[in-house]
């Protein structure tokens, strides 16, 4: 697993999976100016403790893992 830490530029909702749980599309501007697109883990019981309505603008440090196409969030801590 990977870490990318930077400025949340944009959170959007997305379907759920297919057990009910939510998901979310993350893009996070790096320190480097370099953007990061990630959408979190299926079936992740951490995105029931994120506020993800207040998330945009604030500094984050996200965890991924990147197994082929997509980089899937495992982890966010608000720093």
């Amino acid at each position: 697993m990977a870490t990318v830490n930077g400025v949340v530029r944009k959170v959007r909702r997305l379907r759920n999976t297919l057990n009910g749980n939510p998901r979310y599309s993350v893009v996070i501007e790096t320190h480097a100016g370099d953007m990061f697109t990630g959408v979190t883990d299926h079936d992740a019981m951490f995105v029931y403790a994120v506020s993800w309505g207040t998330l945009q603008g604030k500094v984050a440090v996200i965890e991924y893992k990147a197994p082929r196409v997509n980089n899937y969030i495992t982890g966010l801590v608000i720093i």
